[in-house]
């Protein structure tokens, strides 16, 4: 691929003296964020408001993450549930500074962060291609995002396949 096809993300990090190469789904992923007009900058997600219907899926969510969250509870991490349009529902961490962070950058309960709206960043993606993701700090686009790192699963109704 030549550097003229390559998204402005790529050209941006110079992928080509990376030590492993960008996967085709995290390229993908740049140039859907370039085709969808996300600025490579900053961006401002939108909230949506935080008052969603409880449901079977956010119970049994909020569960698993509170399990979760007491064995990493000393850790610098942060555990999120979102909708199948990337609005995050919850939010847990044990460290301050990082909440403070993660509030800086709108990854909070009430605003959406599938990738048409943030670009690429690890809940967006795994939405967006309905497999497990991680995202590096510096592959995320926007630059804002490039100080963490995200591990995300979809969760699929096992019958329908819906996510």
């Amino acid at each position: 691929m030549s550097d003229d096809a390559l998204p402005a993300r790529a050209r941006l990090r110079d992928v080509s003296r990376r030590p492993e190469p960008v996967s085709r789904r995290l390229l993908a992923s740049w140039q859907r964020s370039q085709d969808y007009g996300v600025p490579i900058e900053s961006i401002e997600p939108a909230f949506s408001g935080t008052d969603e219907q409880e449901s079977l899926f956010l119970e049994c969510g909020r569960e698993v993450l509170s399990g979760l969250h007491e064995t990493l509870s000393n850790e610098p991490v942060s555990l999120m549930l979102t909708d199948p349009d990337g609005l995050v529902l919850n939010r847990l961490s044990g460290d301050s500074s990082l909440l403070r962070a993660l509030g800086a950058v709108h990854l909070a309960p009430g605003f959406a962060y599938a990738e048409r709206m943030v670009g690429t960043n690890g809940l967006g993606l795994a939405l967006a291609d309905r497999a497990p993701t991680r995202v590096r700090a510096d592959e995320h686009s926007p630059l804002s995002l490039c100080t963490y790192t995200c591990a995300a699963a979809p969760v699929l109704d096992a019958v329908p396949g819906r996510l």
